[in-house]
């Protein structure tokens, strides 16, 4: 590599060389051709050589300057390039970072909602089954309560047999069930207007703005169990009835059985 850009050079110098003695000869033989002498043609031929060399020189170095000027402008080009490159090449990785940082993010926000509606739904299944509980607690605290004022009520106007059948009876009727199963039971001492207010007392403790039971069901069940009592009373007139002279006979109206169990139970 080294010998051929010699030869190059030489070839090169060598071409130039000869264009120089060309120009030279071509004044010498003007100067010739003017009158002068042979001396001062040769200085004219020496002169136009040097001048043709200096000439060259210049121009060689004005060229290379230009090239090294060029040859700079085209690095420093490509060097803003690679700059501009990597700018770009940083600006979509941050882009495709932050996309992906996005995606995170949504997916992460969504996974987080996800838990929040679950934690939402865990938390309202745990309220419905506490207020579930508490209904089942209340409804069990004032049946209790109603099987125990019929214990105190009837111990003493029925058998044992009968009154174990009538606090299943007051379940039944506390559930809204079917009367149709029911065997009457026989009582002893009380009238017919005690068993009314008997069945007002049940049917006003069961009665709440949410569960009302009508009257009518009242009266039905006092026909099923009181049949024989009640065998002269059709099951509207047992409805109609039902709150007739409150403070007569043994069973009077009452309209709280709370108060009155826990009265007897503290005596």
């Amino acid at each position: 590599m080294e010998n051929q850009n010699l030869l190059d050079r030489i070839f090169l110098y060598g071409v130039v060389g000869v264009v120089i003695l060309i120009f030279a000869t071509m004044f010498r033989y003007v100067s010739i051709t003017a009158g002068s002498d042979d001396f001062t043609a040769n200085v004219v031929f020496l002169i136009v050589s040097i001048l043709g060399a200096a000439l060259y020189s210049m121009i060689q170095l004005v060229i290379i300057e230009v090239l090294k000027l060029f040859s700079k402008k085209k690095v420093i080009g490509q060097g803003e390039n690679k700059k501009v490159e990597k700018t770009v090449e940083k600006s979509e990785e941050e882009s495709k970072d932050k996309a992906v940082g996005n995606v995170i993010g949504i997916g992460k926000d969504e996974t987080e909602n996800k838990n929040v509606v679950k934690s939402d739904d865990d938390e309202l299944s745990k309220l419905f089954d506490k207020k579930y509980r508490e209904k089942i607690r209340i409804e069990k605290q004032k049946l209790e309560i109603a099987i125990q004022y019929t214990k105190e009520t009837f111990a003493s106007y029925t058998s044992k047999e009968d009154l174990v059948k009538l606090c299943k009876y007051i379940e039944i009727y506390s559930r809204k069930g079917n009367f149709d199963k029911i065997s009457p039971i026989e009582v002893n001492q009380l009238k017919y207007f005690d068993v009314y207010h008997f069945g007002w007392n049940i049917w006003n403790y069961f009665k709440t703005p949410n569960n009302s039971i009508r009257r009518i069901k009242m009266a039905e069940f006092l026909k099923h169990t009181f049949k024989e009592l009640l065998k002269n009373v059709d099951v509207g007139g047992v409805k109609n009835h039902l709150k007739t002279d409150p403070k007569k006979g043994i069973i009077k109206i009452e309209e709280d059985i709370t108060i009155l169990t826990e009265h007897n139970q503290s005596t």
